[in-house]
Order: structure tokens, then C-alpha cells, then sequence
């Protein structure tokens, strides 16, 4: 005969269960009041150009972006908002803004060039919600009353033409523009044009990827004493390794072109001169800097990192005195009156473009080096 088990008794103590039960609806309620009185999520849609010669720096520049949400959340920790970011590159415009429409976006971070931005800048509009611009600085984006505000300075185009005015040469030279991004290179050009006084004897314009053995032929043929370039960095570097194979011959740059990769495609073997609102030089010893310096082992190009931490600034200042959503964001960027970027306060036009300083920046042996201010 096989013995019974006796099992015991499964049970707790009453005072026990009284204990954890009410330690259970404590920790309830503190995650409830977190819920409640934690920082409020604040969607922050990034749509930057994903095809085209403004794609590497886009790339660039949505990577910065991305970084200096984070910072921001970790800096202002007490300020009750966390801003998530909502990226909707590469989707076609109409996924894009429903994207952004379903997620309550409270604005748009957007660029990186001109012609991108003045392309989705209708829809925009059409939806009500606010964006910031980096770099794109095209004079024609510059619209009171629209929901666009940027981080970018003044063209230097101008300013650029009586640099060269003031250098010398260029009684012949030859203009090469990128034809994807019209609204800025050719703004540009005309700008260099009237600044130097002078019109150029050619203009190449089309896709600068396809468009290097005419360039080499027409400076084989052409008897050129000057090169502008409107194009972004990548080009601007190769091209200009090939001017200087063939001729000892000076060069100016539109803005778009000035970064270490085009320096370091460049060469060392010629002299080039730019106008830019973007920096060449930062103080290194910055909170965001020393951030990222923690966090990655090689930082983005720093024209990228100016303005992806110049347009988070602006949002994050706009929603601190408008609140969440794009009508508050909105009111928040209507009532700025300056931007905190990485290199000091400056104030915003009547258009809600940050009127940065420019610089007259030199590429020789192999860096772009900052000559002092140019212009205002």
C-alpha cells in the first residue's frame, strides 16, 4: 500500500499579501503620475533630400540633426518635452506629409539644399506646419509670412564677386553649376556675377557627375583665367583637381562646395576663395562638441554639425515659449527674435532667417582656413 503526499498548503500571509498589494498599487501610481507629469513627447519630423547632388550633404546633415535632438533632451532634461524624431526621407512627398500629419508632428526639420526645400515648401504651407530650413539659403526662399523659418546666413554670393573683384583675374573664366539645385546655383552665379562686374565667358550647367570630359576640353581649348564652381562638395574637390592638372588658374566657390571633402579632393596643388555662413573652424571645447566627441569616433563635417545644432536651438527655444504642436511651435518661432548656435547668439530677420556672419575662407594646401569676416 502506497502511502498518501501530503502537499502543503499554498498560501501567504494576510499581512504579507496586504504588504504587496500595496506596494503594487504605490508603484502604480508613481508610474501613472510619470506618465502624467514626465516630459511630453514632441514629434519632430526630419525630411531631408535623399537623391540628387544635395544627397551626401543631406546625409550629413539629417546624421547631425539626429545627434542634436538627443543632446537637446539630455541638456534640458527639466524642461518637460522629449523630442522624438520622425525621419520621412526617402518616402514620396505624399507619404511624407501623411507621415507627418498621422504622427502630430509639432514641426519639420528640412534641407539640406535650396531646391529640395523650395520643392516641398508648398506642401508645407498647404498643412500648417512649421519648418526649419538648414542651409538652404536661396534669396527667393526668403518669404514673410510662410511657415518656413532657417538656419542659414545670406548667400555670399555677392560678397564672394568683389572678392575675387578685389583678387584679380577672372577678365575670362568659366562658371560650372549643379542643375539639380537651379534655385541656388543660379542665384549664386548671378550674385558672383554682379559682384564682380563681370559676366562669364561660359556656363556649364547639368549634372556634374556626367559633365567632366567637356570640362576638361573646355579648359584644354578655352582661354580661361578664372573658375567658378556651384556645386556641392564632392564635385567641387574633383573639379577642382582637374582645373589645377591642367593650369595654374584661380578658383571661388559657392558655400555649397566648402568642406573638408572637397579640401581633401581638392589637392593641395592650387589656391581657392569662398564667402561661407557655415564655419570651417569651431570652438571644439563646446557642450555638443564634447558630446559627440564621447560618443563617436569621428565627427560629421562641421558645416553639417553648424547647422543641424543652429535649427534644433531655434525649435527648441520656439517650443519653450509657443508649447507642442505646430501651432504652438508656430507662435514660438514667430515670436523669436535671436538663435543660440554653436558659435554665439544671432539675431533673426524679418523673414525668420538667422542672419549669420559671413567669412572669406581660403582652401590652400589641402585645408580650408577662415580669413576673417566678409560682408556684415
Amino acid at each position: 500500500m502506497v502511502p498518501k503526499l501530503r502537499l502543503p498548503k499554498l498560501g501567504m500571509n494576510p499581512r504579507l499579501l496586504r504588504h504587496v498589494l500595496g506596494g503594487l498599487l504605490v508603484l502604480s501610481l508613481v508610474f501613472m503620475a510619470w506618465r502624467l507629469m514626465g516630459p511630453k513627447d514632441v514629434v519632430v519630423a526630419l525630411w531631408f533630400e535623399d537623391k540628387g547632388g544635395g544627397a551626401a550633404l543631406s546625409r550629413e546633415v539629417q546624421q547631425s540633426t539626429l545627434f542634436a535632438l538627443e543632446y537637446f533632451n539630455l541638456a534640458r532634461r527639466g524642461w518637460g518635452y522629449r523630442l522624438r524624431p520622425l525621419v520621412v526621407t526617402g518616402k514620396d512627398d505624399r507619404e511624407a506629409l501623411e507621415a507627418i500629419r498621422g504622427a502630430n508632428a509639432s514641426a519639420v526639420i528640412c534641407g539640406a539644399t535650396s531646391g529640395f526645400v523650395a520643392r516641398i515648401l508648398p506642401l508645407l504651407n498647404q498643412a500648417k506646419v512649421p519648418a526649419i530650413a538648414t542651409n538652404a539659403n536661396a534669396p527667393s526662399l526668403a518669404v514673410e509670412g510662410d511657415v518656413l523659418y532657417r538656419y542659414s546666413g545670406p548667400s555670399g554670393a555677392l560678397e564672394a564677386g568683389e572678392l575675387a573683384r578685389d583678387l584679380g583675374g577672372f577678365q575670362r573664366y568659366l562658371a560650372v553649376i549643379d542643375g539639380s539645385n537651379s534655385v541656388y546655383s543660379r542665384g549664386q552665379l548671378e550674385g558672383f556675377a554682379k559682384g564682380l562686374g563681370r559676366d562669364p565667358v561660359r556656363v556649364m550647367e547639368g549634372d556634374p557627375g556626367v559633365m567632366f570630359e567637356r570640362f576638361r576640353k573646355e579648359l584644354m581649348v578655352g582661354d580661361y583665367d578664372g573658375l567658378y564652381l556651384a556645386l556641392p562638395a564632392y564635385y567641387t574637390g574633383i573639379y577642382l583637381n582637374m582645373a589645377w592638372s591642367l593650369r595654374d588658374m584661380g578658383a571661388v566657390t559657392s558655400g555649397w562646395g566648402v568642406s573638408s571633402v572637397s579640401a581633401a579632393l581638392a589637392g593641395p596643388n592650387g589656391t581657392a576663395w569662398s564667402v561661407v555662413f557655415s564655419p570651417v573652424e569651431l570652438d571644439m571645447g563646446h557642450p555638443f562638441l564634447r558630446f559627440l566627441k564621447g560618443r563617436i569616433a569621428g565627427l560629421p563635417v562641421l558645416p553639417a554639425l553648424d547647422s543641424a545644432y543652429g535649427a534644433v536651438s531655434m525649435l527648441a527655444d520656439a517650443l519653450s515659449s509657443g508649447g507642442p504642436g505646430p501651432q504652438g511651435v508656430l507662435r514660438g518661432l514667430q515670436g523669436l527674435r535671436t538663435v543660440r548656435a554653436l558659435r554665439g547668439d544671432y539675431p533673426l530677420d524679418a523673414a525668420g532667417d538667422a542672419m549669420l556672419p559671413l567669412h572669406r575662407v581660403i582652401l590652400e594646401d589641402g585645408v580650408w582656413r577662415d580669413r576673417g569676416g566678409a560682408g556684415r
